[in-house]
């Protein structure tokens, strides 16, 4: 089976919370000292980036920490691409997984001689899908400005 398949990233984390608390505590010290932002990987649905903001929320307030550090989603599967106007309200920012992203919109491993032809590093492609689902060009960066609003006046071309 194909490993990028399954279990992994945050998913795991929901099979784990106590390992995702103990990582936000340990971000958020190290945030005291240091400018951080947070990207969470292989975000699929909105629940799940929801469910990091809300753990991170708690973590702050167990902490005393009143700034929090910007949240990002990682998209990785066209699924958390065609819906990323769900995700937007509980992300600051986005940030394109174009390996796996690749992947899942060619159906084929980077890896897989049998289907290597049509795993095509460029990126392109998948960029290409996202500007004309959502109008622009998305990229990894963003202002911190409020997450309410549109996702893609929070996407810059990188």
């Amino acid at each position: 089976p194909n490993p990028a398949f399954g279990k992994r990233g945050v998913r795991v984390l929901r099979d784990h919370p106590d390992l995702l608390m103990a990582h936000l505590r340990a971000i958020l010290r190290l945030g005291a000292e240091h400018d951080i932002r947070i990207l969470v990987p292989m975000v699929t649905l909105p629940s799940e980036i929801g469910w990091v903001r809300d753990s991170l929320e708690e973590v702050a307030a167990q902490s005393g920490v009143g700034r929090l550090p910007p949240l990002g989603a990682m998209i990785e599967t066209p699924a958390a691409a065609l819906c990323a106007d769900l995700l937007a309200p509980h992300a600051d920012f986005f940030s394109l997984g174009t390996n796996d992203l690749t992947q899942y919109v060619m159906a084929a491993g980077r890896e897989d001689p049998f289907v290597a032809e049509y795993y095509q590093e460029d990126t392109q492609r998948c960029a290409g899908w996202l500007r004309r689902r959502y109008g622009r060009h998305p990229a990894c960066r963003s202002s911190s400005a409020a997450r309410r609003r549109v996702v893609l006046r929070r996407w810059q071309c990188f």
